[in-house]
């Protein structure tokens, strides 16, 4: 079998996954059934044939391996105007410690303000 075929039977299983786990449903779920028995014709890959599924089966989902691949962006916390304020104050502390030679305290003073603000731009 070629990596053709094992593709599109992970693309088959992914979009059967969707309309069985209820992620799509009604006339949607209805549309992709008729669409995978067209690509499955097309394909000549038939999810539903045990020596196909035997050689052609991925050892993981294709949600997790696109997942893998291209992990989805990290959405920055939103912070309010006090909880910012908050953390430059700790992080102006810090700075003070740091001018005495205090850096486990500076430390501690800036591990506190990213705590509340992560935004290394902040910083």
């Amino acid at each position: 079998m070629t990596q053709q075929e094992r593709l599109s039977f992970a693309i088959l299983q992914h979009l059967n996954h969707l309309t069985e786990s209820g992620a799509i449903s009604g006339e949607s779920a209805e549309s992709l059934s008729v669409a995978v028995q067209c690509l499955t014709e097309s394909l000549g890959v038939d999810l539903n044939d045990a020596a196909q599924s035997a050689s052609l089966k991925v050892d993981r989902p294709l949600q997790t391996i696109f997942d893998t691949a291209y992990p989805a962006p990290v959405v920055p916390k939103q912070v309010s105007k006090d909880e910012e304020a908050r953390a430059v104050g700790l992080k102006d502390q810090g700075n003070e410690l740091m001018k005495q030679n205090k850096y486990e305290e500076a430390i501690e003073k800036y591990t506190a303000a990213i705590d509340i603000t992560p935004n290394p731009i902040f910083y």
